[in-house]
């Protein structure tokens, strides 16, 4: 449902991932509250092989 790219943290350093819902399921609303979701349920958990999430964001 995503689209995921490696990138580099400017601010914090080191590495990070970004996340995009994919492009043909951004006009969908049931898609992007599941990605909304998947972000929220994600960010409680505290799991040795993943990242922390640090910001969600809906651009226009």
């Amino acid at each position: 449902m995503g689209v995921v790219h490696k990138a580099e943290d400017m601010k914090l350093g080191g590495a990070a991932a970004l996340k995009f819902l994919a492009p043909e399921l951004t006009r969908d609303r049931k898609a992007r509250k599941r990605f909304v979701c998947e972000a929220q349920a994600a960010s409680s958990a505290e799991l040795p092989n993943m990242c922390p999430i640090h910001e969600i964001a809906d651009t226009p």
